[in-house]
């Protein structure tokens, strides 16, 4: 994961501490970001550094960086836009209705729509049968190509957080797969990673 990495290349100049600083805390959403092929913009690692920064003392501890992806991503607090109803003879541009539906959100919201929506049109690509349903070879495939898990993760993975064989429903919706690879992504398989790497 992104902060454990940098951490053991001293990339924090309070490391030690555990606490990074605005730039720091720009590197280190960047990095993670790399895995979806987004970049945060200056204003945006600003405008959110602003907001996690409680203290308002220009720095942050892990925990809250921690904190920030879990509420923010983990929690979905924005859901798929919805579109305004327009009759059939109406032309409709799509970007536009997007960019609409994007408005009143604060500069955080937007941000982690634009991310929700860049991860919805990734996993689209292996959402095989098009349902926007996900089955477990579907989720397979999204663990393997999208994650950069190996089989003895993914096999890991899928039986102690999917478990399909005691599931009477065999498919997740989106908002469902989001919330369990974060639990994933986050907690088990880093944790993993770290104690074989020291």
């Amino acid at each position: 994961m992104a902060i454990q990495r940098l951490h053991r290349v001293n990339s924090y100049s309070r490391g030690k501490e555990r606490i990074m600083n605005e730039t720091e805390f720009g590197t280190t959403l960047n990095n993670a970001l790399g895995f979806i092929n987004l970049t945060a913009s200056a204003e945006q690692i600003h405008r959110l550094f602003t907001e996690i920064d409680l203290e308002k003392n220009g720095w942050i501890s892990y925990e809250i960086y921690f904190m920030f992806l879990k509420y923010y991503f983990g929690s979905l607090r924005t859901s798929a836009s919805t579109i305004t109803t327009t009759t059939i003879t109406e032309k409709v541009d799509p970007d536009a209705e997007w960019l609409k539906s994007l408005s009143g959100l604060s500069a955080l919201d937007r941000f982690i729509r634009l991310l929700l929506d860049q991860l919805r049109n990734i996993f689209a690509r292996y959402d095989y049968n098009k349902n926007m349903l996900f089955e477990e070879d579907e989720i397979e495939a999204i663990l393997q190509h999208v994650f950069g898990l190996n089989e003895t993760e993914i096999s890991y993975v899928l039986l102690k957080f999917f478990n399909f064989a005691n599931r009477n429903n065999k498919s997740l919706t989106f908002d469902e797969l989001v919330r369990i690879l974060l639990e994933i992504y986050f907690v088990e398989i880093i944790l993993k990673r770290q104690y074989r790497d020291v």
